[in-house]
């Protein structure tokens, strides 16, 4: 009679190709998780930025009679450019002006930008009744002008 051995079970080679492979795939599913929270982390920004500068652009439409009243100035209060100082106006505690109102509701906007938004600021133009309102931000916090993300919205008021 022969007497065959057999053997059952997996070598220690096998493991280790299974353990290696095993390995890659988690490796691929941390890396995806990753970039799923980067990437709902950036679309919040992104949300973020389009709630403050729609609540810029309805304090504009509110403040209808210095709009009006500033329809022909190149540059008016709500004119803003990037890094511009804010934090001088109070119109909660004491009665404005349209002016006053037009500064107090940028220097609210700016200090919302900054605390929301990292590296966040703001820059409005005008050209007579029309406004283009941008929002930027840096993604990455790194303060390389190339990693800042923007959104831009142009807001036509009508006399």
């Amino acid at each position: 009679m022969d007497k065959k051995k057999h053997h059952t079970g997996f070598t220690l080679l096998e493991v280790l190709v299974a353990l290696l492979v095993l390995s890659v795939g988690l490796l691929g599913l941390a890396s995806l998780q990753t970039r799923g929270l980067a990437t709902g982390h950036n679309a919040y920004l992104r949300s973020q930025a389009v709630l403050l500068t729609r609540d810029i652009a309805e304090r504009i439409r509110a403040n209808n009679n210095y709009v009006l009243a500033t329809k022909d100035a190149v540059t008016t209060e709500y004119s803003v450019s990037y890094e511009r100082e804010y934090g001088n106006t109070n119109c909660v505690d004491n009665p404005c002006t349209p002016t006053e109102m037009a500064r107090f509701d940028v220097d609210q906007w700016l200090s919302a930008l900054a605390g929301t938004l990292p590296a966040g600021d703001g820059q409005i133009t005008k050209n007579e009744l029309n406004y283009q309102i941008t929002v930027r931000w840096d993604t990455r916090r790194s303060g390389d002008i190339d990693d800042f993300k923007s959104y831009t919205l142009n807001l036509s008021m009508r006399s």
